[in-house]
């Protein structure tokens, strides 16, 4: 569990295109390994900004090797002229688990 326990932290790192982010939330669940070796794991999280709501995958590798989303699913859990919170999972595959941060 320890490979795990460092994907972990290197994913926790939340961004997003805004000036205004308030918070957020990433956990992850791993899902082994698949036939060519990656490790499936899926990130789940949610942020909370000022702004209108954007439901795009706006996650970005800013180093290190962070492997491919494979998909995304977000959505808006309350939104308005001035804030959003949304929530998504993205299940991604990574060929190591060596250190990487996506923002």
């Amino acid at each position: 569990m320890a490979p795990y326990t460092l994907l972990l932290l290197l994913v926790l790192l939340t961004g997003i295109s805004c000036a205004h982010f308030g918070g957020g939330l990433m956990t992850y669940h791993p899902r082994g390994q698949d036939q060519y070796g990656f490790i499936l794991v899926d990130l789940h999280f949610r942020q909370n900004y000022l702004g209108s709501c954007t439901l795009s995958n706006d996650w970005k590798c800013s180093s290190g090797d962070c492997g491919n989303i494979i998909s995304s699913d977000i959505k808006a859990l309350s939104s308005g002229n001035e804030a959003c919170q949304s929530e998504g999972i993205l299940a991604v595959n990574v060929s190591t688990n060596n250190v990487f941060e996506m923002r």
